[in-house]
């Protein structure tokens, strides 16, 4: 793909976000909807045209350019090797999380007591580790994909479960900004095997959420996190009630 084809690819991305249509472009550019679509479908965009569309977005041209490397970004899952050296320094993680999250080197420097030596330090071994590269000025570019999952059983997702899971549950779920739903039933398989693909829509949408939400003044923004699991299981307070069933 082009370096003109990923930035409007980025675009589109950032329309359909905002839920901005080919007829609005339209009407911020002044031309008439064919127009348009033969601009996306010829990549004939000029640099002053991208700048009113960025405009519609209320977007700069380098947040569209950020949006556009981080959809080239192609890793979804890192290595044993890698995954056990971030776990083997605590502030190395907190600085993959960061990053893998959107935060830039001036706003970790912001919000965390880390020095601009330090910060500077861990992002150069993620650099190393292939999570980003770090760019003049301390410009970060993930490596990525929008798809990333820590290793199924892994170090990290070892770590979530036994320490991160467990606290995140116990604190109350009653505030504006949090919910909670806790449902029993009896599924069949075929019940079973779409709601396991409900939830990993679920997952896509708040994973383009976050990317959007990227665009957005970071006071704006604040750190959320989303528990999904299905799994055949009965409380086992009354397991000894059960019947045997056979097969």
């Amino acid at each position: 793909m082009s370096d003109t084809s990923t930035v409007l690819a980025a675009l589109k991305r950032a329309l359909r976000g905002r839920g901005l249509t080919y007829r609005d472009v339209a009407r911020g550019l002044d031309l008439s909807e064919a127009s348009v679509k033969r601009l996306f479908a010829q990549n004939d965009f000029t640099l002053e045209r991208l700048e009113r569309v960025c405009a519609l977005l209320e977007l700069s041209l380098s947040d569209l350019l950020r949006l556009a490397e981080a959809g080239q970004a192609t890793i979804t899952e890192l290595t044993d090797a890698q995954e056990r050296e971030l776990m083997a320094d605590r502030k190395l993680l907190l600085m993959a999380i960061l990053v893998i999250n959107g935060w830039t080197y001036e706003q970790i420097l912001g919000d965390y007591t880390l020095s601009a030596q330090e910060v500077v330090g861990y992002l150069a071994r993620l650099d190393r580790l292939k999570l980003i590269d770090l760019l003049p000025g301390n410009r970060i570019r993930l490596r990525i994909s929008r798809n990333f999952t820590w290793r199924k059983g892994g170090a990290i997702e070892q770590f979530f479960e036994q320490q991160v899971a467990g606290e995140f549950l116990r604190h109350r779920f009653d505030g504006a900004n949090a919910a909670r739903r806790f449902v029993f039933g009896v599924l069949s398989k075929r019940s079973m095997t779409l709601l396991r693909r409900r939830l990993e829509q679920l997952v896509r949408k708040f994973n383009e959420l976050h990317q959007e939400d990227l665009q957005l003044p970071p006071a704006t923004r604040r750190g959320t996190s989303m528990l999904l699991a299905v799994r055949r299981w009965a409380p086992s307070v009354f397991a000894d009630l059960e019947r045997t069933r056979g097969g």
